[in-house]
C-alpha cells in the first residue's frame, strides 16, 4: 500500500514520516480520538505477508505492551491496513544513544544515570521473560526532559525467565537483523552479540546483560569493545579475545561493564534486575553517581518518612514509667544489627531524613549500612519506603520504584516476620497498587508489632483521606500531633483531609503553622497555593510558586500545580503544554494525581479529558466522592451525567 501524508487509519491521521530502516518506515500520526501524537511503524512487508509471523508479532507486541514500564516504549496497538503490518506506540522528541555518543564518550555520571534507566527497563521485561535480544545505541532514546527508553522489542521473543528452568524459546533463535525471529538465522547487530547468539545457541536474559556491557562500555570510552573491520573479525573477537580496559574514568562503573562482558553466560549478572541492584549500589555509593541524576534536597519530606525518623521524640514522650527497652534502633523500636558500623549508617540514614530532609543522603547512608550487613531488615524496609515517598512527594515519576519496594518488603518479612517496618513498607506498596484490603492488613500488623515508631498510621492516614473517609483522616493527624506538636509533615496531612473536607480557612491556619517554624517549606508552599486557587486567587497562588527554589521545580507535584494555575488563568493552551509527557506519567501513578489531572482539564475546557482522568482516579482506588461533589475545580463536570457515573462507579467499588 502506498502510504500518504493524510492517510486515516481507524483514529490515526498520517502527518509525516520520521525515519527509516530495515525495520520498517516510521510516520508521525495524530491520535484523533485522544487528541495526541503518536508514532506509527509500518513493518516489512515480510511480516503481513506470513500469517505466523504476524501473530508472532502481536503475541510479542501484546508481552512488551503489557510491562507498562516507564523506561519501555509504549505500544498504543498494532493491526494490518491494505497489506501492511503497523504498531502504534507514544512519540518521543529528543535523540538516540547513538546520536548522543557521536561527538565521543559520555561523562561518567551521565553514563551511569543512562545505564541504570536501561538496566531498570530491562529488568521489568526480565522479570516476565522478555528477551530483547538486541540491545544497542541505536535502540536506547534519550528524551528531552531527560528520561531514557529501549526501543525495538520487535526482536524480543517470550521465554521462561529462568535459564535454570530449563525451558527453551519459541524457537531456537539465533541473530539477525530481521525483525522476526527465524531458526538458524542471525538476530541483532554484530558488534553488540554475545558470544552464545554468535554460536546460533538460544539467547536468554544473559545475552541481554552481554549487549548491555558492550553499550556501557562504549559509553564509557567512546569505542565499540569488539568491533573490528569485518563482521567476520568482530564475532570471532567477541568469542575469544578481552575488551579493551576502561582506563581514566568511573572505576565501579568499568567493573559492571566488564562484568557484563564475560564470555560465560554464568560469569555475568544473571539478570537485568541482578545488574540493575549493582547499578544502584554504585549510585549511591560513588559521588559521580550522586550527582547525576539526584533527587533535589526534600525541602518538604513526606509524613510517612518524618514520622520513621520523629520516632525517637514518640519514644521520649512516652507517658508510661517503663524503663526504656533493651538495645534498639531507638529511631524506630526495631533490633539493631549485630555491626555496629551498620547501626550507625542507619542512624545517619534516618538522621537525614529527620534533620535535613535529604533522600539521596539518606538513600546513601542505608546503602551502606545494607552493604555491610545484608540481612539487616530495618535498613532494608525503610530503603525501600524512601522509594515510595520519592513518587509520593513527586520527585520521581517511575513506576516501578514500587514494584521494587514490595519485593524488597516481602523478602524481607520472609526473614523476620516481626519487623514493623517491613510490613510497613508492603502496605504502602499494596496502597499504590490499589490492593487496599492487604495493604491494610499489612498497617494492622505494623502497628501491632510497634505501634509508637513506625509510619503504619501515616500510611493509614493517607488510606483515610485516600478511601474518603476524610475525618479519619484528620483525627489519625490530630493524634499524631498530640505527641509531636512540632511535627510539620503531620500538620500537612491535617490540612489536606482539612482542605478536601471543604474547610478552607482551617486547613489555610494549620499550613501557616507549618510556615512559622519554615517559611519556605515546599510542601506548606504547594498546599497554600493549592488554598490560594481553590478561592480564585490566581495571583497568590503564583506568589506562593514562585518561592519555590529552581532546584525544586522538577517536582512533579510543583508541574501540576502551575498547569492548575495556568488553567485557572485561562491560559488553556500554556496549561496543557505544561502537561509535558514526564508529568501525565507521573499523575498516572501517584496516588491524588490522577484528580489533579482531571481538575486541569475540567479547568481548561476540555470535559472529555477530565472525565478519563477522573475514571483513571477511581480506578487507581481514589475513592473521594464527597471531595468530587464539593471540588470547584471540577465544577464544569458536576451537572453532567457522566460526573454521576464517575460516583456510581465509587459506590459500586465500596460494596
Amino acid at each position: 500500500m502506498p502510504i500518504e501524508r493524510g492517510t486515516s487509519i481507524g483514529p490515526y491521521r498520517l502527518l509525516a514520516p520520521i525515519g527509516e530502516g530495515g525495520m520498517g518506515v516510521v510516520w508521525r500520526a495524530r491520535d484523533t480520538a485522544l487528541d495526541r501524537d503518536v508514532a506509527i511503524k509500518f513493518l516489512p512487508e515480510a511480516v503481513a505477508l506470513h500469517p505466523d509471523r504476524l501473530a508472532r508479532f502481536e503475541r510479542e507486541a501484546k508481552a512488551v505492551a503489557a510491562l507498562s514500564h516507564p523506561v519501555v516504549l509504549a505500544i498504543y496497538g498494532f493491526g494490518e491496513h491494505q497489506g501492511s503490518a503497523y504498531a502504534v506506540t507514544e512519540l518521543l522528541e529528543g535523540e538516540t544513544l547513538r546520536e548522543a555518543l557521536s561527538p565521543g564518550p559520555l561523562d561518567p555520571g551521565r553514563a551511569l544515570g543512562i545505564a541504570r534507566q536501561v538496566a531498570r527497563g530491562l529488568a521489568a521485561a526480565h522479570d516476565r521473560g522478555i528477551v530483547h535480544r538486541d540491545v544497542k545505541p541505536e535502540n536506547v532514546f534519550l528524551t528531552g526532559d531527560g528520561h531514557v527508553k529501549v526501543l525495538d522489542f520487535g526482536l524480543a521473543a517470550y521465554v521462561d525467565a529462568s535459564p535454570a528452568h530449563g525451558a527453551q524459546p519459541e524457537a531456537a533463535v539465533t541473530p539477525t537483523r530481521t525483525s522476526l525471529t527465524t531458526p538458524g538465522t542471525i538476530l541483532g547487530t554484530t558488534d553488540y552479540l554475545s558470544p552464545e547468539q554468535v554460536r546460533g545457541a538460544p539467547a536468554d536474559a544473559r545475552s541481554d546483560v552481554f549487549s548491555f556491557g558492550a553499550m556501557l562500555h562504549e559509553m564509557l570510552t567512546g569505542r565499540r569493545p569488539f568491533q573490528r573491520e569485518t563482521a567476520a573479525e568482530t564475532m570471532t573477537a567477541i568469542l575469544r579475545e578481552d575488551p579493551p580496559p576502561v582506563r581514566g574514568t568511573f572505576p565501579a562503573l568499568a567493573a559492571i561493564a566488564a562484568r557484563c562482558l564475560a564470555k560465560a553466560p554464568q560469569a555475568r549478572y544473571s539478570s537485568a534486575r541482578e545488574l540493575s541492584a549493582a547499578l544502584e549500589a554504585v549510585h549511591h555509593a560513588e559521588p559521580h553517581g550522586r550527582n547525576s541524576r539526584r533527587l533535589p534536597l526534600l525541602a518538604a519530606a513526606v509524613a510517612v518518612v518524618a514520622l520513621v525518623a520523629s520516632g525517637l521524640a514518640w519514644m521520649g514522650r512516652n507517658r508510661s514509667a517503663v524503663p526504656p527497652p533493651a538495645p534498639s534502633l531507638s529511631s524506630i523500636g526495631e533490633a539493631p544489627s549485630a555491626n555496629s558500623e551498620a547501626n550507625e549508617y542507619f542512624q545517619k540514614g534516618l538522621l537525614f531524613i529527620r534533620s535535613q530532609l535529604d533522600i539521596p543522603k539518606a538513600q546513601a547512608m542505608l546503602d551502606k549500612a545494607i552493604a555491610l550487613d545484608p540481612s539487616f531488615g530495618s535498613a532494608r524496609g525503610i530503603r525501600g519506603l524512601i522509594n515510595l515517598i520519592a513518587i509520593h512527594e513527586g520527585f520521581s515519576n517511575d513506576g516501578e520504584l514500587v514494584y521494587a519496594s514490595e519485593r524488597t518488603a516481602r523478602e524481607v518479612i520472609a526473614a523476620d516476620p516481626e519487623l514493623a517496618s517491613g510490613h510497613a513498607t508492603l502496605g504502602a506498596a499494596l496502597l499504590y497498587m490499589n490492593r487496599k484490603d492487604q495493604a491494610r492488613e499489612e498497617f494492622a500488623a505494623s502497628l501491632r508489632l510497634g505501634p509508637q515508631s513506625q509510619p503504619g498510621i501515616a500510611w493509614l492516614t493517607i488510606d483515610d483521606r485516600w478511601s474518603d473517609r476524610l475525618q479519619g483522616s484528620e483525627a489519625r493527624a490530630r493524634r499524631i500531633l498530640e505527641v509531636t506538636p512540632l511535627f510539620w509533615a503531620a500538620r500537612i496531612m491535617l490540612a489536606e483531609a482539612l482542605f478536601d473536607q471543604g474547610r478552607i480557612e482551617e486547613a489555610e491556619r494549620e499550613t501557616e503553622k507549618v510556615f512559622e517554624q519554615d517559611p519556605e517549606n515546599l510542601s506548606a508552599l504547594r498546599q497554600m497555593a493549592r488554598i490560594h486557587l481553590y478561592r480564585g486567587d490566581a495571583r497568590g497562588a503564583r506568589e506562593m510558586l514562585e518561592r519555590i527554589s529552581a532546584a525544586t521545580h522538577p517536582n512533579f507535584r510543583v508541574r501540576l500545580l502551575w498547569a492548575l494555575l495556568l488553567a485557572r488563568e485561562g491560559r488553556r493552551e500554556e496549561a496543557i503544554a505544561a502537561l509535558d509527557p514526564a508529568t501525565l506519567r507521573y499523575a498516572e501513578i501517584a496516588l491524588f494525581a490522577q484528580a489533579q489531572a482531571a481538575e486541569i482539564f475540567a479547568l481548561a475546557g476540555l470535559p472529555d479529558l477530565a472525565f478519563n482522568w477522573l475514571d483513571r482516579a477511581v480506578r487507581a482506588g481514589d475513592e473521594r466522592s464527597s471531595w468530587f461533589r464539593r471540588n470547584v475545580f471540577l465544577a464544569s463536570l458536576q451537572r453532567q451525567p457522566r460526573f454521576q457515573m464517575v460516583l456510581d462507579a465509587i459506590d459500586q467499588g465500596r460494596r
